[in-house]
């Protein structure tokens, strides 16, 4: 069954902050083309371009993994000026899934997309992060907890994909900010849109129910994720 992998540049807004929309957008097609055509190497065929992402479909999902992981390297192949980072999601799946993986907030050369308003029928009081059988609470008197191998962590995961001390996950006024330390990166994947992001020494903030995934995307894990869930 063919499979489909969306790759996206996710810091749009930065890029266009630091460098000028023209520019920015200039240097984000030659990165999705890019990706266009060593994918097409390997075995891929376009299926879609937008300002921000490509869509390239396979023939199975044996090849979609395979060229999911070299997405990074391909990006980090590309000069950036002013220092800055391009930063990117990637998703393998069937058509149907691929096809709503909707615009976002990111997409802001095109000029479409908003930032959504969240309609929550009650305030958010704490946020629950469960790993395994376990769960844990954030709110505002206690505020942060930390995540890794080592035994000193509040939320300790042994596993080889997790570094010592992989990553904090802070309540920051309702919402979640999750700063990444690792050596191997930390994925975020909302729940409501299947949005995967990628997070490498930075930090994300989540207002809504979301996966998180140490060392390998969810997208090309296979059911072998090493993960918590975000409930808010």
């Amino acid at each position: 069954m063919n499979r489909f992998l969306t790759a996206k540049i996710v810091n749009t807004s930065e890029l266009g902050k630091a460098l000028g929309k023209a520019e920015a957008g200039q240097l984000i097609q030659r990165v999705l083309k890019r990706i266009e055509r060593d994918a097409r190497v390997a075995g891929g065929r376009l299926e879609k371009q937008t300002t921000t992402r490509v869509i390239i479909e396979f023939p199975d999902q044996i090849q979609a993994e395979a060229m999911a992981w070299k997405v990074d390297s391909v990006i980090a192949a590309v000069p950036v000026p002013k220092g800055l980072r391009l930063k990117s999601a990637v998703f393998v799946a069937n058509r149907d899934e691929a096809a709503i993986w909707e615009q976002s907030q990111f997409e802001t050369l095109a000029g479409t997309g908003m930032a959504r308003t969240l309609n929550r029928e009650r305030p958010v009081e704490r946020i629950e992060v469960k790993y395994g059988e376990r769960s844990w609470f954030l709110d505002f008197a206690h505020a942060k907890l930390t995540v890794g191998r080592d035994a000193d962590n509040d939320i300790v995961v042994k596993h080889e994909w997790v570094s010592r001390q992989h990553a904090s996950l802070t309540w920051v006024d309702a919402r979640l900010l999750i700063r990444d330390m690792s050596s191997n990166s930390t994925y975020v994947r909302y729940l409501d849109n299947a949005r995967e992001i990628r997070l490498w020494r930075d930090e994300w903030t989540l207002d809504r129910d979301a996966s998180l995934a140490f060392g390998m995307p969810l997208a090309v894990s296979e059911g072998k994720a090493v993960r918590l869930e975000i409930l808010f």
